[in-house]
């Protein structure tokens, strides 16, 4: 569950579905991102969504992963980027994680560290988010999705109606015919 955030204006890519604290600074996102249709084939995450005018967005494209921070209502573009063969590719799943501490930030693609460096465009804290490329009839499935931190706090589970719960009682269900 999430909020769409509109695209800035001028901006060519709206920010997609945004979710989380205002507050997080340091933290890890890990998901599953899957192109399933579209020319561009350029989803991603973001991290540290403050507002439209300032966050992080990872470019997932023509066998890059690209950081493109958004900063001050401005698109910096490929600032740093690394190749990754067959990303993000039709129909197949890809893990990714962003870790970031301060200004540093780490990427992973499939368990392979791609991106490691120091931001020069500061973006202090923010949520969570998640965008495709509009333009082109693109498609992408997420899943997965993970945040972690030491001020991240998880959401308790309510277990009634849940699956293990359900079950449980069908097992433990006593047939009196």
């Amino acid at each position: 569950t999430g909020q769409f955030a509109q695209p800035a204006p001028g901006s060519d890519n709206g920010v997609g579905i945004v979710y989380g604290d205002e507050n997080w600074t340091d933290y890890t996102l890990e998901l599953k991102i899957r192109s399933d249709a579209g020319a561009t084939n350029a989803p991603g995450p973001i991290v540290r969504f403050t507002d439209i005018s300032n966050y992080y967005f990872f470019e997932c494209y023509n066998n890059s992963m690209i950081f493109r921070p958004h900063t001050g209502g401005t698109d910096r573009v490929w600032v740093e980027q690394a190749a990754v063969p067959g990303f993000p590719g039709l129909g197949k799943w890809h893990d990714v994680k962003i870790e970031l501490k301060g200004n540093h930030v780490k990427v992973w693609v499939n368990g392979t560290e791609v991106l490691d460096f120091d931001s020069k465009f500061p973006v202090d804290k923010g949520k969570i988010g998640l965008t495709t490329w509009g333009l082109a009839g693109e498609v992408t499935s997420f899943d997965d999705v993970v945040v972690t931190g030491d001020k991240i706090r998880g959401r308790p589970v309510n277990p009634k109606d849940k699956l293990t719960s359900v079950w449980g009682k069908i097992k433990n269900f006593t047939d009196v015919r």
